[in-house]
């Protein structure tokens, strides 16, 4: 191992048996942990390949794994968006993830707003789309629809629900729905 990999490692927190000079940026598809880059000697590659694969908006869950464990700069899963999609990574992630909606609801087309995000989902009779956007208030306006009709949606029908905390998105998801978000 060259001066290099050790003052990664250290500075990682990658010290004793932890010690490695390989770092895999890895994503999560279907609730298994992919490698997509393999990185030798360099963290900060690795996080800018990260960032990369978070930016391209196909990847939501990333992480740099190395010595048998998370040493991603944020320390969970969810990667650190600069910017770009902190709101809606924020967001997906109070709602267990992207893995857990893709499971348990049946999302999909997940779009990001800029101050919020929206997807469609499969399986429950009254509504097939949401819409979360954050207000000045720190609160959230989740938006139910039932769209229908391509190439341009249409939606037939909407509520909104304003003033909702962070802690009661999941049971108003769940409500009105009918679909669970977790087991």
């Amino acid at each position: 191992m060259n001066l290099a990999t050790a003052f990664n490692n250290a500075a990682h927190g990658l010290g004793g048996d932890m010690a490695t000079d390989k770092f895999e940026v890895q994503y999560k598809h279907m609730g298994c942990w992919r490698t997509k880059h393999t990185v030798y000697n360099d963290f900060h590659k690795a996080e800018e390949l990260r960032a990369a694969m978070i930016k391209s908006r196909r990847y939501y869950d990333t992480r740099i794994f190395a010595g048998g464990r998370d040493v991603s700069s944020d320390g969970f899963g969810a990667a650190a968006f600069n910017g770009d999609m902190a709101v809606a990574a924020a967001i997906l992630q109070q709602l267990g993830g992207i893995g857990r909606l893709q499971s348990m609801l049946g999302a999909h087309n997940v779009l990001d707003h800029g101050a919020g995000v929206s997807f469609k989902f499969k399986g429950a009779r009254k509504w097939n789309y949401i819409k979360i956007a954050v207000t000045p208030t720190d609160t959230y306006d989740v938006t139910f629809g039932k769209v229908r009709g391509r190439p341009h949606w249409d939606m037939a029908k909407e509520k909104t629900v304003s003033f909702i905390y962070a802690a009661q998105l999941r049971p108003l998801i769940e409500r009105e729905t009918g679909l669970y978000l977790n087991l």
